[in-house]
């Protein structure tokens, strides 16, 4: 594998050292602190330092660091020389078992190479997690819980969660969205009724008819009804159903890096994540205050159709959460048209681009003094293949994190909306009273959540936070007869779910996972 460079795709100026230079067998970048990005690339391959220093390129870019809207990405380089796409996919990873008990100090024994030469550029780091989906007996349950509630997260999404949603074939995993109504019949306290019928609450006797419980059912997640729950021609039940894994239960990271392959899902009201919680999550109190890293975060909804949604499909964001509205700082978005070969090389439409059409790799660096994500982009500089780290947000851990480091404090509106009522966040040194550690809440181990969430009611209407004001479930409301978001949801279905059919078709309908690699 070609070596990996590093491109910035922006630099918060309070995180950048004042000149950090670091030179290695593979990579030399510079990074120059400034109100806006300022970067230089030095590129070196292996065969040419012996007989010649560095090849230089000079990138001087300005750009704007917009929470709420894509931050501008320049294509380094691809001006001039076309993108030479490096194979992927280079072997499957055949672990003999996982790290059970959870410590870094462990590690898989896996047959293969620890070097790095596959993916990433430090050679010292271990590979840790390693997962395919090549096994014969699908979805590997040593590192995957596959969850089932009716639980929508702190988002008040609209999917039931259940395990056949999850499907690994042909090499990858994938999970597909679907229709509550088409799960077969159910069976209740009163009797056996159609999932449509239970789940609009028509039928008799009521309540008992329309009680939908898994309680009994290897049910994972049981607040806030998430085990049980009446439908009512109001408030249905869950309209939708999708997928989500965990390795909750089965692997637990502290600092390294993690890195995965992936293809996102076309469809409106799709909301396709990869992300990581704290193994205990209320080690410094409730949500954010114990972190959370979003490595990714889209929607499938086509941005031709819903502009005032804070983008679609061609977009995805990733950030951090701690004490106080602290995503603000870290928030950024990624275009497909800057990453993905097809759109860069004119193959497909810049207006057409997006990240359903094809695989990509996200990643994330962290370590006690410095946390960055990225996604990488094939490049090839004086004939040179190399994979480039496009990073998307960068912060230096060591100087701390709370409520009032960016920007003006978390008391000021819009950015109140994730201060929580706890001691923490009325203090500006928010951890320092319960860890040593200057990069809490991020010392301890976190785990790898992915989903495909839909929907969501999070602020409630007129905007409902993260989908904006086209929100359908908000835009078609009767107000002189007017339901639940997710019954709002389930009137409209002949808008949104033709979307999904058709993505279905094309073969862009999935929430689609090449691999998940761990280093450290």
């Amino acid at each position: 594998m070609a070596p990996r460079n590093m491109y910035y795709n922006s630099i918060n100026s309070d995180d950048a050292s004042d000149v950090e230079l670091n030179i290695s067998e593979e990579t030399a970048f510079l990074l120059v602190k400034g109100k806006k990005f300022l970067g230089m690339q030095l590129e070196c391959s292996r065969a040419l330092i012996s007989s010649l220093f560095f090849f230089l390129i000079l990138i001087l870019t300005s750009s704007f660091h917009l929470p709420l809207g894509p931050t501008s990405t320049s294509n380094a380089n691809s001006n001039s020389v076309k993108p030479v796409t490096i194979p992927r996919k280079l072997g499957s990873c055949p672990l003999t078992f996982i790290n059970k008990d959870k410590s870094s100090a462990s590690r898989i024994d896996f047959r293969g190479n620890d070097t790095r030469d596959d993916f990433g550029m430090k050679k010292d780091e271990n590979l840790v997690l390693c997962d395919s989906f090549d096994a014969s007996e699908g979805l590997r349950k040593d590192i995957w819980m596959p969850e089932k509630s009716l639980f929508g997260e702190g988002n008040g999404g609209f999917a039931y969660y259940t395990p056949d949603n999850v499907e690994v074939k042909d090499g990858q995993l994938s999970i597909f969205p679907g229709l509550f109504s088409d799960l077969p019949p159910i069976k209740t306290a009163a009797g056996t009724f159609s999932a449509e019928d239970l789940m609009t609450g028509n039928c008799k006797p009521f309540p008992e008819c329309a009680t939908f419980d898994i309680s009994d059912q290897n049910c994972t997640y049981d607040g806030f009804s998430g085990c049980t729950r009446i439908g009512t021609p109001l408030v249905t039940l869950n309209p939708v159903t999708s997928g989500r894994i965990t390795t909750r239960d089965t692997f637990h990271m502290l600092y390294g890096r993690l890195e995965a392959r992936v293809k996102l899902p076309a469809g409106d009201w799709l909301w396709p994540a990869f992300w990581m919680a704290p193994a205990n999550p209320t080690i410094y109190d409730h949500w954010p205050d114990s972190g959370e890293f979003d490595l990714l975060e889209s929607k499938g909804n086509d941005p031709k159709t819903y502009g005032r949604s804070g983008g679609g499909r061609n977009l995805y964001s990733s950030c951090i959460h701690y004490a106080g509205n602290s995503w603000w700082k870290t928030r950024s978005m990624v275009s497909a048209t800057d990453i993905l070969n097809i759109c860069r090389n004119g193959t497909v439409p810049v207006e057409d681009c997006d990240w359903s059409l094809d695989f990509f790799t996200i990643g994330l660096f962290w370590s006690p003094e410095r946390m960055y994500a990225y996604a990488l982009r094939d490049n090839n500089v004086a004939g040179v293949d190399f994979e480039e780290e496009v990073i998307i947000w960068d912060v230096n851990a060591s100087t701390g994190f709370g409520p009032y480091d960016y920007p003006m404090g978390s008391k000021i509106p819009p950015l109140y909306n994730e201060v929580g009522e706890t001691s923490l966040n009325d203090n500006p040194d928010v951890y320092r009273s319960v860890s040593p550690n200057k990069n809490a809440p991020f010392d301890q181990p976190f785990y790898i959540i992915i989903d495909l969430s839909v929907g969501g009611e999070i602020n409630g209407c007129p905007n409902p936070g993260y989908w904006g004001p086209d929100a359908i479930w908000c835009t078609h409301q009767d107000s002189n007869n007017p339901v639940s978001s997710r019954t709002a949801f389930w009137n409209t279905r002949d808008i949104w779910y033709p979307t999904w059919e058709h993505a279905q078709k094309e073969g862009r309908g999935g929430y689609t996972i090449d691999w998940v690699k761990a280093w450290q």
